[in-house]
């Protein structure tokens, strides 16, 4: 998972203002990969805000504008 995390990192980075990046859980049992995914996010990604969506099992990352 790190090694998955390091590139969705550098895709995270490099996604222009305004623009989101979606990730679903597609698995044979993607309830279960929707809760480790969300576990993982929860404990780890102290940089990164994701939003999970429960009835898509699916996480999101937005990056922001500034309207200073």
């Amino acid at each position: 998972m790190l090694r998955v995390m390091t590139q969705v990192h550098k895709w995270c980075d490099e996604l222009p203002v305004g623009d989101m990046f979606v990730f679903n859980c597609e698995s044979a049992e993607p309830q279960k990969q929707f809760q480790v995914w969300g576990k993982w996010l929860s404990r780890k990604e102290k940089g990164y805000t994701w939003v999970s969506n429960k009835e898509l099992l699916s996480f999101y990352f937005y990056k922001h504008r500034d309207l200073e």
